[in-house]
């Protein structure tokens, strides 16, 4: 068959399209393209991109306009936009439209220019309204997370639908051996070096773990883009590093380098029901986490505590006491290591899942 994956908010080298999706798609013999609408030129097989400046009923065009070309016999989209333009271009009885629900539809981050309650009340009942008529163009659903899934099963309970978690194909990572981190502990922060994601939280932690522990040298590794100078004052035993964007192979590479992963977002209604991709990325390389207290994440990897932390981003010195608590207990540290990577293998893969996919999508 001919696959389109139609994206309107994510890059053509989309881990979860590109690495696991397509992937598992051409393994089977289907023929697989990508048409997105990023301003990046990706010069890779059977990708098309555009500029992304367009208003919305001239991305809508181009998507059809694309579509004309390839004539696919299923498209799966990111956005209720994408789901337009494949509504649009159908013309085949047999044609399939899949809508892959992997972000809240309206978010904070649509509403983020209007710059007036009113404006973003009015925004977000237009969009909302979007949203609740996407379900009547399409074939079904493909849902990333419990509780996005949730306003579509309620309202479309008769609609075909799969789960499929954002687990990680653990051939990209490799799970390199624990060291003593009482001598050397790296930390790890990869994503927007924002408050809200919890950014400036994870270096006042790190900070304050550093006074606690002045034999132990901290390593902080970032993987982002800083809009200030980072600079930690008058410690002797704290040392900065980090890279700016990094493809995924290289991502994948470079996090297996660390000792303890964290993510310290703000805890609001969006957040705390939101599933991180990355959790399943640092589980692989087996080791320990230090998340913020996420309803989704205790909905979806009931097992967190035995390979690490959730806490309440705004209490620091706590967070300090559970990066303590690794450093001198080593039983401890290896125990959450070993299931951290045994979870990863037995349970939280993309192998695991992958046939549930194809059969979803070929049936």
């Amino acid at each position: 068959m001919k696959i389109v994956f139609a994206l309107a908010t994510h890059n053509p080298d989309d881990e979860r399209v590109w690495y696991h999706q397509k992937k598992t798609l051409e393994e089977m013999g289907n023929e697989v393209y990508i048409i997105s609408s990023c301003l990046k030129n990706y010069k890779l097989k059977n990708v098309v991109t555009f500029d992304s400046n367009k208003t919305k009923k001239q991305k809508i065009e181009t998507f059809v306009n694309e579509l004309k070309l390839i004539e696919p016999n299923i498209i799966i989209c990111d956005t209720p936009l994408t789901v337009f333009a494949a509504k649009k271009y159908k013309k085949k009885s047999n044609l399939k439209i899949y809508y892959d629900v992997t972000e809240w539809y309206p978010s904070k981050k649509n509403l983020r220019s209007c710059n007036f309650i009113i404006t973003k009340i009015f925004k977000s009942i237009l969009l909302s309204f979007v949203s609740f008529i996407t379900p009547f163009f399409i074939s079904g659903f493909i849902f990333g997370e419990y509780y996005k899934s949730l306003p579509f099963r309620i309202l479309f309970p008769f609609k075909k639908h799969i789960y499929l978690p954002y687990y990680a194909d653990i051939e990209y990572i490799n799970a390199l051996p624990t060291k003593d981190i009482s001598t050397e502990c790296t930390l790890l922060y990869t994503g927007p070096a924002t408050e809200e994601k919890g950014f400036y939280t994870f270096f006042e932690v790190a900070r304050k773990c550093a006074e606690k522990n002045p034999n132990t040298k901290f390593i902080l590794r970032l993987i982002c883009e800083p809009e200030i100078d980072l600079k930690i004052d008058n410690l002797h035993n704290i040392e900065i590093q980090y890279s700016k964007y990094l493809a995924f192979t290289d991502f994948c590479k470079e996090i297996s380098k660390a000792d303890i992963y964290f993510d310290l977002r703000k805890i609001n209604f969006e957040n705390r029901r939101c599933l991180p991709i990355k959790l399943f990325y640092y589980m692989a390389c087996g080791r320990p986490v230090i998340y913020s207290n996420l309803k989704a994440i205790r909905k979806d990897v009931p097992e967190i505590d035995e390979f690490g932390f959730l806490v309440n981003s705004n209490n620091t010195d706590d967070i300090v006491e559970k990066i303590s608590q690794y450093i001198k207990n080593k039983k401890l540290y290896q125990q959450h290591c070993n299931r951290a990577r045994e979870l990863s293998e037995i349970k939280y893969n993309w192998k695991n899942i992958e046939n549930q996919f194809i059969e979803f999508i070929e049936k």
